[in-house]
Formats: C-alpha cells, sequence, structure tokens
C-alpha cells in the first residue's frame, strides 16, 4: 500500500496546476462566518483583502501546493470540549470536542476539496449509493432507497435485514494509509496527494 501511495503522489495529475485567481475568489465568496483558530485570523479578515493581499495570498497558497508545505499553524487545532444535552458534566464522555482550525487552511481545504469533487464527478469515479460529501445529494437519497427497498421486500413477502454502523471516535481512530490509498485509486494523485498527506492536524486542547 505504501508503494502504491508513493507512486501515485510521485505521478503527474490534472489536478496539479496552479490554483487560480478565479478559484480562491470564489472560495473567499462562499465563507462563513466561524470561529478563528491558533492564529487568530478570521474569515471576514479573509473577506475583506485588498486586491494586491488577494493576489499576494494566492502566492502563498500556491507555494503550499506546489512544495507540498503546511504552515504549523495551520496544522493546529484547538479542541473544545461542547457539553452534549442532557449530559453528566462530570463524565467526560458526555463532551462533544469541536476543533477550532485556522480559516486559512480551511480555505485552501475549500478550494481542494473542490477541485476533487469536480474531478471525481466529471469522471464519474463514484459510486451511484454513494450520498454524503456530493453536490445534490443527501441522507435523504439514503433514506428513499431504503424505503423502496423495505416495500418491495414486504410485496415480494421477503425477508428485510438492515445493519445501521456507528463508529466510536471514528475520526481520531481513521487509518491514514488507508484514507490516502482511497483518493490514489480514483486518480487522484500527484501534489494534491501529497498535500492531504501533510495535511492531518495536531491537537491542543482548551477548554
Amino acid at each position: 500500500m505504501k508503494k502504491e501511495i508513493r507512486k501515485a503522489i510521485d505521478a503527474e495529475s490534472i489536478l496539479d496546476e496552479p490554483i487560480t485567481q478565479k478559484e480562491l475568489e470564489t472560495a473567499i465568496s462562499q465563507l462563513r462566518q466561524t470561529t478563528m483558530g491558533e492564529d487568530y485570523i478570521h474569515n471576514s479578515m479573509l473577506q475583506h483583502l485588498s486586491g494586491e493581499n488577494t493576489t499576494q495570498l494566492l502566492h502563498l497558497f500556491n507555494l503550499s501546493f506546489n512544495h507540498s508545505y503546511i504552515p504549523a499553524e495551520w496544522k493546529t487545532s484547538i479542541i473544545c470540549p461542547i457539553l452534549k444535552p442532557n449530559k453528566d458534566p462530570s463524565d467526560p464522555d458526555s463532551y462533544r470536542p469541536i476543533a477550532l482550525t485556522s480559516c486559512g487552511s480551511k480555505l485552501m481545504e475549500k478550494i481542494l476539496a473542490k477541485r476533487i469533487a469536480w474531478f471525481l464527478e466529471s469522471n464519474n469515479l463514484l459510486p451511484n449509493s454513494q450520498a454524503g460529501f456530493r453536490e445534490g445529494r443527501s441522507t435523504l437519497d439514503q433514506v428513499m432507497t431504503l424505503e423502496a427497498k423495505i416495500k418491495e421486500g414486504f410485496n415480494r413477502k421477503l425477508n428485510m435485514y438492515v445493519i445501521f454502523l456507528d463508529l466510536c471516535n471514528a475520526y481520531d481512530s481513521a487509518w491514514h494509509e488507508a484514507i490516502l490509498f482511497k483518493p490514489a485509486r480514483l486518480e487522484v494523485k500527484g501534489k494534491t496527494l501529497n498535500w492531504i498527506k501533510k495535511l492531518p492536524k495536531e491537537q491542543n486542547n482548551e477548554s
């Protein structure tokens, strides 16, 4: 698996093109007002950059992309524990960790995520059964499919078995090599894959 990932990173890709001014401006226009990360840069600051500063930001983003270099501040997240409704405050499991990450990093991620989504959708590389994280799709698609299957089984007097899985601490226990292997198999290669590889964040806990 490691060899395939390394080979995919070294390969050329249509996704390796420099980030354009239009991509950056479009992503900035779609930013929402969220809490800033450890670098104290807020989305409103990014939205009010002058033309010259936007050009400089584009240059920095392309340096980061071309060299797969991610600033330390982008790789640090502040974890704020939020108490779940009707849970015991004295129980650590009663809290949902919310990560506050750099707005600059999230902007860069947004640009690359849009590129990847365009590439996967344009080349029909995603299974039709996948509804999550796709434009124009939602959980409702899966609910309607399940309902149709149940009705079909009922009409044909068949037994229907449904399994729901909920992974505990799914993000923290994710197999990082597999996360890279999957997009590599879907032809997401080159600089984009290498940038994703360098992205995993460290965590500073604050309450």
